[in-house]
């Protein structure tokens, strides 16, 4: 069909327009001898994928080696019809930036057996030898989680840091040296209880002095210790009310008889000095402020003993000074 390039305005020059058909000519590709890709005179049904013809260039290309990397197939991924040379694949614009170390990592590495669609993006896909064979810690003995990114990151692989001073449970004192899987059980590192008692169960019930279950003790060990190597207790009753010496001595059993239902936040002295409420009532008929009440009994007897050599003073905001009753 000699009007497809030609006319009657002259046979010469014959032109045909590629940018009709479903492949138009762009870049090098308009410098193209027609046989070069028509081979054998075909001008219909063409393959128009670029591996037709490029399947030589891309067998041949070792910088880097395609066919050793299994690179796609498809040319137009990182080649531009501009010049074959230089090609440019922006990983960046895909789900998986590469950064760090990752960048100069082999694409075969990553993409194994050539697939480049669907690959899998998890640390553990490609790092499970690294997770496996990791020993100080022992990732697999502590049970870590194979989510590689919680301590690691693609700067580098060691000198892997987990702040666990981000979580809600921050490390102090002897908690820094405890191995992970000793509170994570299972290898359980969400929702993991942080009140001490679910560590410390067989401490409280071995405890004998004093006899933490015998006397009722609250569960909430953060009331007297502290997370100090050797669980040394901080409390010292003495500095509140002397339950030890003076008058209260042996005069109690359990933490609750003072503090009704082991709220050791609050204190009676009521409950057991009820019959001298009369008593009280007169003798204090001249002190202002008076009132039958447990903390202000504890403000004018922090020892539990009477007023006589006190010269009617009590204790003041902090409970450790003296101050003069008004």
């Amino acid at each position: 069909d000699c009007a497809t390039c030609h006319s009657t305005a002259a046979w010469q020059p014959a032109t045909f327009d590629h940018d009709l058909t479903d492949f138009p000519l762009t870049g090098a590709h308009v410098a193209v001898s027609c046989a070069a890709c028509h081979v054998g005179g075909q001008y219909t049904d063409i393959d128009g994928a670029c591996w037709a013809c490029h399947e030589p260039d891309y067998q041949q290309a070792g910088n880097p080696d395609h066919a050793a990397n299994q690179f796609s197939q498809d040319c137009a991924t990182c080649h531009s019809t501009a010049a074959w040379q230089p090609a440019t694949f922006d990983h960046d614009l895909t789900d998986f930036p590469l950064t760090g170390a990752h960048v100069a990592v082999s694409c075969a590495a990553c993409h194994v057996d050539g697939q480049y669609e669907n690959t899998p993006s998890a640390c553990f896909f490609c790092h499970e030898d690294d997770f496996s064979s990791a020993d100080d810690p022992d990732h697999l003995a502590a049970q870590f989680p194979q989510d590689c990114a919680l301590c690691h990151s693609t700067t580098q692989w060691q000198g892997a840091v987990f702040n666990h001073n981000d979580t809600g449970f921050p490390l102090t004192g002897a908690h820094t040296s405890v191995n992970c899987a000793a509170c994570h059980l299972g290898g359980q590192y969400e929702n993991t209880p942080t009140d001490c008692h679910a560590c410390h169960a067989a401490d409280y019930q071995s405890a004998d002095s004093p006899d933490h279950a015998d006397e009722g003790y609250p569960t909430d060990c953060a009331m007297c210790h502290g997370s100090q190597a050797g669980w040394p207790s901080a409390w010292n009753h003495a500095i509140y009310f002397p339950i030890y010496t003076g008058r209260h001595r042996d005069e109690w059993e359990t933490c609750a008889s003072c503090h009704l239902g082991n709220d050791l936040g609050d204190f009676s002295c009521t409950h057991c000095h009820e019959h001298r409420q009369s008593e009280m009532d007169e003798e204090h008929d001249e002190v202002a402020g008076y009132t039958w009440e447990s903390h202000a009994c504890l403000q004018c007897h922090p020892d539990g003993s009477d007023l006589r050599g006190r010269g009617h003073q009590r204790r003041g905001p902090d409970l450790r000074k003296w101050e003069p009753l008004r």
